[in-house]
């Protein structure tokens, strides 16, 4: 790639009926997420609904309006009648184009400024096919041997092929967990790849455990994780 061009990323999102938690998690990608380098083309997010909202409709429209618009070329909206996590996590990869994929989900928000251009590099100078932003409150930094589904950057053939081998019925995490016999996509399909942390340091944090406990929830089905949403 050229040093004039300027990397093309997709983001990715997975939602569900939580305006004001996607709110705060994409006010804090625009301020922490440095874009200068980069070319944002599509936002792909997939919104399911959820048992326990009411007026729900209203709520939906809701988190279209808070969704980046301005910031991308394309957005790109998914709203299944049926709720699944894993479904989601497949479809929004399917539906990626770019070179590079950046991965959210509604329900994180970045602390600390990350260049985007910078972590492009990482996989496409450094031969890396995943770029990790590590977590505060992590059980450890250095990169674990598996693709998690906190902010990432991701090559985006990696992510393709992955979602095309991902199975809608089981945990999206598992299945790409290195030492999982039973899912395990990475070492059967594609073979090992190469990850990284972006720096060792913390980036992000988990904001959906204190929204859950604020309200009383707890995540529904979460053994089935085909359909993971929340309950009373």
């Amino acid at each position: 790639m050229s040093q004039v061009n300027k990397y093309p990323v997709d983001v990715t999102c997975t939602a569900t009926l939580r305006p004001e938690l996607l709110s705060r998690t994409m006010r804090s990608f625009e301020d922490m997420v440095y874009t200068d380098g980069c070319t944002l083309q599509n936002f792909i997010i997939n919104i399911d609904r959820t048992p326990v909202v009411a007026e729900e409709l209203s709520i939906i429209k809701q988190v279209i309006n808070v969704l980046p618009h301005e910031l991308f070329q394309n957005v790109i909206i998914s709203i299944p009648k049926k709720p699944s996590f894993a479904q989601a996590v497949k479809n929004v990869w399917s539906l990626t184009t770019s070179q590079f994929v950046f991965h959210l989900e509604d329900d994180w928000e970045m602390i600390k400024r990350i260049d985007l251009a910078a972590a492009c590099r990482m996989i496409y100078h450094d031969g890396y096919d995943y770029i990790r932003f590590p977590k505060l409150n992590a059980d450890r930094l250095g990169c674990l041997d598996k693709i998690a589904l906190q902010p990432s950057l991701l090559l985006g053939d990696v992510v393709r092929i992955l979602s095309s081998y991902m199975s809608s019925r089981k945990d999206p995490e598992k299945q790409l967990r290195v030492q999982n016999s039973n899912s395990d996509i990475l070492n059967k399909q594609i073979g090992m790849i190469k990850i990284a942390d972006y720096s060792n340091d913390y980036y992000c944090r988990d904001i959906g455990r204190e929204w859950r406990d604020e309200r009383g929830l707890k995540k529904w089905n979460k053994n089935n994780a085909g359909e993971i949403t929340w309950q009373k």
